[in-house]
């Protein structure tokens, strides 16, 4: 058995045809801090390795 865990926050991730770049928005559900963790992989037809993003982010109040 392994063990889930749910994320916090809401991603919206797309390619960007204009630039080739992947963009994203992160909407987090309330400020604080939050440990980010993005594990991306190549799109198709595409030569790069896959890779795991860590980061602490802390979410300011409005």
């Amino acid at each position: 058995m392994s063990a889930r865990v749910q994320p916090d926050a809401q991603v919206q991730m797309r390619l960007n045809p204009r630039t080739g770049r992947v963009e994203g928005v992160v909407l987090f559900p309330k400020p604080g801090p939050y440990f980010l963790v993005m594990l991306g992989r190549p799109l198709p037809g595409r030569q790069i390795p896959p890779f795991v993003m860590q980061a602490i982010v802390q979410v300011l109040p409005r």
